[in-house]
């Protein structure tokens, strides 16, 4: 091999390693999980007594936030606080009880001081991180039974590692109205069951807080809970817009229904009522198309209202 050839092959092996650095090096990043934008954090004591700044400021990192009640018996001591900021900011919020019950009596127990300490959520979620046993299906039955007689007609939301969520019976998942799952993972699971939010990673680097936080995102056929978005929200009149940002979600109002669309490929049919939660959308030829946390959604102009 010539002199000239040698250089033009040390050239050539520069820029592949440099390719392999960069596009590696990508990947890397998006295997920690902060290739999906977060919708929502799950924040307790160990976050801290918030600011009147962070919170300003995660109102606009976010849509919504869930904060930690109780851990068993144990109220969580920056909860009082932190909610207070929620409310002042008009920051939308869910909370949740990470659970400790060993049977029946318990878990309603559980349930019942979550919802006193905490009448003012959007929604309950039972945060189960235990060790399964033979009666836990009964036991967490049993939170979603006492919580449903209590709290107004609310939403209510199991969370759980995937192993975990597993394990449980399909009519015990099928008893509460959503789904939290955790998996840290670049890829997003495929479980035989629906799920609605997905914590997908515990270090995603929030700007408002100057700490890593539980990052959760919307999963493709994801759906956020109705309550969530009712109150205090402005219908607009589509007919008077040609596209717009910082949008709250997307309502079905078509009785049969609309077919949820991904790059013109057909992911389900969104029911009657149901709610999407929504970033920015336009129309075009009569259509809307909505932009989602991760999909785009797009239907007849007729067939959805947005709200901001």
């Amino acid at each position: 091999m010539d002199k000239n050839n040698k250089i033009l092959v040390c050239i050539s092996t520069l820029f592949l390693c440099m390719f392999l650095f960069v596009f590696f090096g990508k990947t890397n990043v998006n295997a920690s999980g902060q290739r999906y934008s977060p919708v929502a954090y799950d924040i307790s004591q160990y976050q801290g007594y918030l600011t009147d700044s962070q919170a300003k400021n995660l109102k606009k990192e976010v849509k919504f936030v869930i904060l930690r009640v109780q851990d068993g018996s144990y109220k969580d001591i920056k909860f009082e606080h932190n909610v207070k900021l929620m409310d002042r900011y008009n920051i939308k919020y869910g909370v949740y009880g990470y659970s400790e019950y060993d049977d029946s009596y318990q878990a309603r127990q559980e349930a019942r001081n979550l919802y006193r300490l905490a009448k003012n959520a959007l929604f309950y979620a039972n945060d189960f991180e235990k060790t399964f046993k033979y009666n836990t299906d009964y036991s967490t039955l049993a939170w979603a039974s006492e919580m449903k007689a209590i709290n107004g007609g609310k939403p209510i939301v199991l969370y759980g590692s995937k192993s975990t969520l597993d394990m449980f019976n399909k009519n015990t998942l099928k008893a509460y109205n959503n789904i939290w799952l955790a998996s840290y993972s670049k890829y997003m699971p495929n479980p035989s069951y629906t799920y609605d939010l997905w914590q997908y990673t515990d270090a995603y680097p929030s700007v408002s807080l100057n700490q890593k936080l539980d990052g959760n995102t919307v999963p493709y056929g994801g759906r956020i809970n109705d309550l969530l978005y009712r109150k205090n929200n402005k219908k607009l009149n589509l007919n008077l817009y040609y596209h717009i940002k910082n949008m709250n979600y997307m309502k079905v109002i078509n009785k049969k229904g609309v077919n949820l669309y991904i790059n013109g490929k057909v992911i389900r049919r969104a029911k009657y009522g149901e709610i999407l939660a929504i970033k920015s959308f336009k129309i075009k030829n009569n259509r809307v198309m909505a932009k989602g946390n991760l999909a785009t959604y797009t239907a007849n102009k007729k067939s959805v209202s947005i709200y901001k």
